[in-house]
C-alpha cells in the first residue's frame, strides 16, 4: 500500500493521495507510474513488433524462473519466425541454474523433479565453436529445442517450440464451496453443473506468495498451508491412472463477477503428490481492467458476469500416476505480484484499499475451465 506523504517525509498528500511528481526521481518512482502500455516500455524492452534477428540465438532458461520463462520461449518463437538460427534449451532448475545440476536425484526447493542433469558447459562450447571458430559452416548437430520436462527423467528434442500436443480440458465445479483445500472444489474431464464459489480479496490479507517468482532457489515448495485459506479456492482431479505428459502453454478460463471496478485473479497449478504434498509448478495472474489487452482498460460493473482468460504459463511436466492436478484461484500472489487495492484507481499512490467480493461460476452457460497442452505418451 503506497504511504502518506508525512510517511514518506518527501511531499506533503492530499486526499490520501502520493504526491508522485515531488518526490525524487528514482528508478522506482518512475516504473511504478507508468502503465502497461506507456510508450516508455518501448525504449527499454528487449524485442518490439517488427523487430528481426540479426544473429544467431542460443536462449536458455529453466522452468522455475517462473516470471521469465515465459518471456523466454515467446522471444524463441518470435525470432524463429524470421530466423532459422534460433535454438532453445529450457531445464528443470530455478533462476540461473543452468550448469549446477549435477546430482542424479534433482530438487528444486522442496520438490523432486528426477534427473534434470544436462551438459551446459559442452553444449556452449560446441555453439560458440560452430558459429565463431567453423563460422557458421557445416551441420551444428544440435536439436533446434531441448526441454526437460519436470520429473520425467529424460530430455525431449523436438524442432519447434511450443512442441504438438492435445489440447486437454478440464472443467472446475463444486457444490458452491471450493474454498481452500478441505472445500468441495473438483476438476472433472466433463462438464458438471454446480454451484458458484464466493471469496474475499482483501488487499490488506492477500493470500501470500510461497515459492514461484523469479530468482530464489526455493521455487518449489509445498502448497497446503496456503490452500488452507479461505479466500483461496481449490480445485481437484482424481488421482491419475496413468502419468500425463503437459507441455507448452496452460491456459485457464474463469467466468466471474465482482463488486468492484478492478481486481486481480490469481491462478496456480499445482501437482499433488500421493502423499498429499501440493508443489507450485507454475503461476500466473490477471488485472481484470486489462483483461481485453494492456493497450486499454475495460472497467468491471459489479454484479455482471465476465470472461476472463489467463495464460502466461509456459510448462513441462510429467504427472505421475497416483498424482493429482490441481488449480488454485485467488485474488492475489503477494509479494510474488502487486497488490490491487480494487479501487479501479492508480493504485500507486491511494492508501484506502477495498474489500473485492468475487464470484467464480461454473455452469452450463459459464464453463470455468483449465487446458493442458498434453504430449504423446513416452516411455513411463
Amino acid at each position: 500500500m503506497a504511504q502518506s506523504g508525512s510517511e514518506l517525509g518527501d511531499a506533503p498528500a492530499e486526499s490520501g493521495r502520493v504526491e508522485f511528481d515531488r518526490l525524487p526521481q528514482t528508478g522506482f518512482n518512475t516504473y511504478i507510474r507508468r502503465s502497461p502500455n506507456d510508450p516508455g516500455w518501448r525504449k527499454q524492452d528487449f524485442l518490439n513488433q517488427g523487430d528481426q534477428a540479426r544473429l544467431p540465438v542460443l536462449h536458455v532458461d529453466s522452468w522455475y524462473d517462473s516470471i521469465e520463462i515465459y518471456g523466454t520461449t515467446r522471444m524463441f518463437e518470435y525470432l524463429s519466425g524470421n530466423s532459422q538460427d534460433q535454438y532453445l534449451i529450457i531445464g528443470g532448475g530455478p533462476h540461473c541454474s543452468m550448469g549446477s545440476i549435477e546430482k542424479e536425484q534433482t530438487r528444486v526447493g522442496d520438490r523432486p523433479i528426477g534427473d534434470a542433469r544436462f551438459d551446459y558447459a559442452g553444449t556452449y562450447v560446441k555453439w560458440f565453436d560452430h558459429w565463431l571458430k567453423n563460422n557458421g559452416q557445416g551441420d551444428l548437430q544440435m536439436p533446434r529445442v531441448q526441454y526437460y520436462p519436470l520429473e520425467s527423467n529424460k530430455w525431449v528434442s523436438t524442432d519447434s517450440w511450443p512442441p504438438r500436443s492435445t489440447p486437454t480440458q478440464f472443467f472446475l465445479t463444486s457444490d458452491g464451496h471450493a474454498n481452500s483445500s478441505g472445500g468441495s472444489g473438483r476438476l472433472t474431464d466433463h462438464a458438471v453443473t454446480g454451484n458458484p464459489d464466493q471469496f474475499d480479496s482483501d488487499p490488506m490479507n492477500p493470500v501470500p506468495s510461497h515459492g514461484g517468482g523469479c530468482c530464489l532457489p526455493q521455487a518449489a515448495l509445498d502448497q497446503t498451508d496456503i490452500e488452507k485459506r479461505n479466500d483461496v479456492l481449490v480445485y481437484t482431479t482424481e488421482p491419475l491412472a496413468s502419468p500425463l505428459d503437459i507441455a507448452g502453454l496452460v491456459k485457464a478460463t474463469v467466468y466471474l463477477s465482482t463488486s468492484v471496478p478492478d481486481t486481480d485473479i490469481a491462478i496456480k497449478l499445482v501437482d499433488v503428490y500421493p502423499d498429499g504434498k501440493a508443489y507450485n509448478v507454475a503461476d500466473s495472474i490477471q488485472r481484470l481492467r486489462y483483461r481485453n489487452g494492456i493497450d486499454r482498460e475495460s472497467f468491471l460493473k459489479p454484479g455482471e458476469t465476465y470472461k476472463v482468460e489467463l495464460g502466461q504459463l509456459a510448462v513441462a511436466t510429467r504427472i505421475g500416476a497416483g498424482h493429482r492436478i490441481r488449480i488454485e484461484v485467488a485474488g492475489s500472489n503477494f509479494p510474488l505480484y502487486e497488490r490491487n487495492l480494487n479501487t479501479g484507481g492508480r493504485n500507486f499512490d491511494e492508501s484506502t484499499p477495498v474489500v473485492a467480493h468475487n464470484v467464480i461460476y461454473h455452469d452450463a452457460q459459464h464453463p470455468s475451465t483449465l487446458e493442458l497442452p498434453v504430449t504423446p505418451a513416452t516411455d513411463h
